[in-house]
């Protein structure tokens, strides 16, 4: 009954976001490797799952990014040292941020990327719960300018 009545009141009222996602990229030149810096500061009593989880746990955080942008991935993404807990919920040990995460992300910046500012996006996938409900897995772009300087 109580279930279904929080079932209810997420379908009628979209949830405030769990996670809020900022990226920030320093200046590069074309064909240069750089850090993107992605944070996530996470609302209390939320968590952020980490990118590797055992099977049968919760999703993973991971990161793309889409065809079409300047940037491409050169190494895997560097994260920040999550929590190791054992969840009731899944019963199984997790990994998982509250407050705050930071991923560090190497891409490399297209060879013919023109000079001057470029939009970059990013897209995190991730889930997050509190003590009482998991929100189900989300997509979003998180979009940053880029100064390419000229060579």
């Amino acid at each position: 009954m109580i279930a279904a009545l929080v079932a209810l009141l997420l379908a009628q009222s979209p949830a405030p976001p769990a996670v809020a996602w900022t990226l920030r990229a320093p200046e590069a030149r074309a064909g240069e490797t750089l850090e993107l810096t992605l944070s996530a500061v996470i609302a209390p009593g939320w968590h952020l799952y980490a990118m590797t989880q055992p099977e049968g746990g919760p999703v993973p955080t991971e990161f793309s990014v889409p065809a079409g942008q300047p940037v491409r991935f050169a190494k895997p993404v560097i994260a920040s040292k999550p929590a190791t807990i054992h969840d009731p919920n899944f019963d199984l040990r997790i990994q998982l941020y509250s407050g705050t995460a930071t991923f560090r992300l190497p891409v490399r910046v297209d060879p013919s990327t023109p000079a001057g500012p470029q939009t970059v996006v990013v897209h995190a996938r991730y889930q997050s719960c509190n003590d009482v409900l998991c929100l189900p897995p989300r997509t979003v772009p998180i979009e940053t300018t880029l100064i390419v300087r000229s060579r």
